[in-house]
């Protein structure tokens, strides 16, 4: 539980890869980030924006493999097209959130024939990462593990 502690409360988090290792399973693997040199000014066709600073990784961001053994569906969703969770979703944590009310639930108990009873108890995992937001819904809770022990 440690290192889902570690990557909900990471300032930024980047998806370095996605992959199914084996038939019905999804990797994936996420670095931390955060603000990186002094605040500077950004000029923009229309204006500036002040006070900006660039997120990315450095040599104490820590690495997290994240993986879920089985799964009922996921998505990857552009993070440029998201929208905030809805006020009657229920979920816990911030860039690792576990929804156990989800609009996403309730479309996966429409299109499929899971669930509480088959395959069992199914969670909504969600990664919110800059540019990308995994989905993730499953019965089973993923495996973490520090790929870096850098970690911030």
């Amino acid at each position: 539980m440690i290192h889902f502690r570690q990557i909900d409360t990471s300032h930024t988090l980047f998806l370095q890869d996605i992959r199914e290792e084996t038939v019905n399973s999804l990797s994936l693997e996420v670095m931390q980030a955060g603000p990186v040199g002094e605040p500077h000014d950004l000029k923009l066709a229309r204006g500036t924006i002040e006070g900006v600073t660039r997120i990315n990784s450095t040599s104490k961001s820590g690495a997290y493999k994240v993986v879920f053994d089985s799964y009922v569906c996921y998505k990857v969703l552009n993070e440029s097209y998201s929208s905030p969770s809805h006020p009657h979703e229920v979920f816990t944590g911030n860039l690792f959130r576990i929804y156990t009310k989800s609009d996403y639930l309730d479309q996966i108990s429409i299109d499929t024939c899971a669930c509480d009873g088959y395959p069992g108890p199914l969670r909504h995992y969600c990664l919110i990462c800059a540019d990308h937001i995994i989905d993730v819904v499953t019965d089973q809770p993923p495996e973490i593990t520090l790929l870096d022990s850098r970690g911030t």
